[in-house]
Parts: structure tokens; sequence; C-alpha cells
């Protein structure tokens, strides 16, 4: 067999070679390789965990964005409710101010007319007692001077007052 050896031109550092070649290579396998792939499984299954929590917290990232947007339409609705029902509430509250207001002015319009009419009373005494004061000092002075024309005159002169006041109260 040497006579094999020799002519395949091998000798025995190749073998050597080659048997510690083998045992690295088995060594290898099971010390090294095995633990590697278990450690690059381990690796996967930590990627695909990762890359599924990555789904899922999109997924309740998505739903919460749309819950935000569901409850800001929400508020959007509510607040333009509010806001109609605030309008509608000063338009009740106008038209409530606008009947008290109208309310309020007659009651000062009539307490006006009755001030008026007080008034006017008054002025009419007032103006009564001067005619007849002036009547008085007037008929005095013509009884002084001529009964016969006093009476005309007196006769005259309280038509013409009843006359004015009958204008007066019109």
């Amino acid at each position: 067999m040497k006579e094999i050896i020799e002519n395949f031109g091998l000798n025995s550092t190749f073998w050597i070679q080659l048997i510690n070649f083998t045992v690295l290579m088995l060594i290898f396998v099971k010390w090294g390789l095995k633990p590697i792939q278990k450690i690059l499984k381990e690796r996967q299954q930590f990627a695909k965990k990762l890359k599924d929590k990555e789904l899922e917290l999109d997924k309740r990232l998505n739903k919460l964005e749309e819950d935000y947007k569901e409850k800001l339409r929400e508020a959007d609705k509510k607040a333009a409710q509010i806001i109609q029902d605030a309008k509608d509430y000063a338009e009740e509250l106008k038209q409530q101010i606008g009947e008290e207001l109208y309310e309020f002015k007659k009651r000062e319009m009539k307490k006006f007319q009755q001030y008026l009419k007080f008034k006017e009373k008054d002025y009419l005494a007032s103006l009564e007692q001067k005619l007849i004061n002036s009547f008085n000092s007037s008929l005095h002075n013509i009884l002084a001077e001529n009964k016969k024309l006093a009476e005309s005159f007196t006769k005259a002169l309280a038509d013409k007052i009843s006359e004015e006041l009958s204008n007066e109260q019109d």
C-alpha cells in the first residue's frame, strides 16, 4: 500500500491534516455550528416576534387614530350643537327682551299720557283761574263805568271762556 500512496504522491502529512480537518469539522459541527444555528434560529424567532409586535402596534395605532378622529368628529358635532343651542337661546332672549321692552314702553307711555292729562288739567285750572281773575278785574272796572255795558260784556266774556274751554278740551 505504501506504493499506492507513494504513487498518488500522498504522504503521511496529508493524512494527518485530513484527520485533523475531519476532527476539527466534527468539533465545529458539534460545538460551533449547532449553537450558531440555535442562535440564528432564536434571532429569527425574535425578529419574527418583533415584526408581529410591530404589526400589532401599527394596528393599534391605526385604531387609536381612527378613534381619535371619530372623537374629534363627535366633539365638532357637539360644539356645533352647543353653538346652535346658544344661538337659539340668544334669539329667544332677544324676542323675550323685545316683548318685555314693548310692554315696558306701553306701560311708560300710559304713565306719560296720564301725566300729560294731569298736567293738562292743572294747566286748564290755572288758565281758568287766570281768566276768572282777569274777568273779575275787567268786570269790576266795567261795573264802575256802566252797569248795562257791564252785563253785555260779562255775557260776551262768559261765552268766550266757555268756547275756549271747550276748544282746549277737544
